[in-house]
């Protein structure tokens, strides 16, 4: 990646005028000022000097924010940048290959796709406008419901997202990496995302054996996607149940994964960027659900549960 070594930066801050000294950074392609439409304003916006491909962007997004907080009081982080542009999660939900595939384009090496691109401009929110998404970040949370295969993003009592998922399968196993016989079935109970790996290795917990490519639906070979992984600890203790995604969207929807919750690689983005740690999260076991519109959903039971094993939903 060709980059720039300087990062100039210009604030208006209470009619003043603070212009901080120029940043090297040989890992930062940025020139970060004020916006020429905001000119009585603190605003200031990053533009994108030249392409950023999938397989840079998250490395690329580390050191933006923390150059852009070596000028500007530390109060920035990733979350906060891309909830405040949008569309930079749009962008990295139609990598999805199966999106991709259906709109006509096979992609077997996901790294060489684009993300951010020369010209792209990225807002930077203003103190003001960091609390108000702090406030909107507290009031999120996960709700996963195990019969009916859905995680749900939910902000307060409002539904932001309703995505479908795999969860653990309904029997016990040798897993070689946990060296015991596991049960499979995902826990239920309430806790919260404690941390994100942003370079997850792909191993099969029954074996050990670690992967570098994936084998899709239709056969296909491709590399491995760069979605961060959600590490969650339920009623106090870290089960190893990760949030991350599949690459095989036809077994969403069942019991078939060694305990985690896995989604297909697009909703994985919006997850990631909506629930950074801290994020709580509960995982319920309800057989029943009353729709908006008044209808009554019936779920299977696929642990066998019964009533006596009902987890409800908040």
């Amino acid at each position: 990646m060709q980059v720039p070594a300087k990062i100039v930066y210009v604030l208006l801050a209470a009619g003043l005028l603070a212009a901080c000294q120029p940043v090297l950074d040989e890992a930062v392609p940025a020139v970060v000022e004020q916006h020429p439409q905001e000119r009585k304003s603190n605003r200031i916006y990053y533009i994108v000097p030249t392409d950023v491909q999938y397989g840079d962007y998250l490395t690329f997004m580390d050191t933006l924010v923390e150059a852009i907080n070596g000028i500007w009081s530390g109060y920035l982080n990733e979350y906060d940048l891309v909830q405040y542009n949008p569309w930079v999660m749009d962008t990295l939900a139609r990598t999805d290959y199966y999106d991709l595939r259906d709109r006509g384009r096979v992609v077997r090496i996901l790294d060489t796709l684009t993300i951010l691109r020369q010209g792209d401009t990225l807002n930077v929110p203003a103190r003001t406008e960091l609390l108000q998404l702090a406030a909107m970040r507290k009031a999120t949370r996960l709700e996963v419901n195990l019969p009916e295969f859905k995680l749900r993003v939910l902000r307060s009592d409002s539904l932001i997202f309703d995505f479908p998922v795999r969860v653990g399968q309904d029997r016990a196993k040798f897993l070689a990496m946990a060296e015991r016989e596991v049960d499979l079935k995902t826990k239920t109970g309430v806790g919260r995302v404690v941390r994100v790996n942003k370079k997850p290795m792909f191993i099969n917990p029954a074996n050990n054996h670690r992967y570098y490519q994936t084998s899709r639906d239709d056969g296909i070979i491709t590399s491995l996607p760069r979605v961060p992984w959600l590490i969650t600890e339920i009623n106090g203790v870290e089960h190893g149940q990760l949030i991350h995604p599949t690459t095989n969207l036809e077994t969403l929807g069942k019991t078939y994964s060694n305990g985690c919750i896995g989604t297909r690689e697009s909703d994985a983005w919006y997850i990631y960027y909506y629930a950074p740690p801290g994020t709580p999260l509960t995982i319920c076991y309800q057989l029943s659900r009353i729709t908006p519109e008044g209808d009554t959903l019936i779920f299977r039971d696929i642990y066998g549960r019964g009533t006596r094993g009902l987890v409800n939903c908040e």
